[in-house]
């Protein structure tokens, strides 16, 4: 995979972020949520189908009401949590999460299996990532 500067840098960018976040001992909270059957919020529509009845959901963060890069930075935080092979839901409010989140995972080895984008007012984004390694 070739890597241009600016992806590379994007990804520095927010590893940076995170880091400052931990040195200056500023409370960046992960939200976790038991696992319901219902665990779709009002207003999402399928964007991706895939097997989502298969899938099962190990954590969700809730960090609708924040923006780039906190949404990455919270999804980063609870992989770390997680085993290989679970999935982790993020819920989302920020409209350039989708394309934040796929920026981010192209250079980890992480995966988006699915998202859905909100269409209600708030607007409220999912989206399912596999661990891996």
């Amino acid at each position: 995979m070739r890597i241009n500067s600016t992806t590379r840098d994007f990804v520095t960018l927010i590893d940076l972020v995170f880091d400052l976040f931990i040195a200056s001992k500023i409370s960046l909270s992960v939200d976790f949520y038991p696992i319901r059957s219902d665990t779709t919020p009002l207003g999402l529509h399928r964007i991706i189908t895939s097997m989502t009845d298969s899938l099962s959901i190990t954590a969700t963060v809730d960090a609708t009401g924040t923006r780039c890069p906190i949404p990455l930075l919270k999804a980063k935080q609870a992989l770390k949590t997680i085993e290989v092979g679970q999935y982790l839901e993020v819920l989302a409010s920020d409209p350039s999460a989708l394309g934040d989140f796929q920026a981010m995972l192209k250079h980890l080895p992480h995966e988006l299996v699915e998202y859905e984008l909100g269409t209600e007012v708030p607007r409220v984004d999912r989206f399912v990532i596999l661990k891996n390694e």
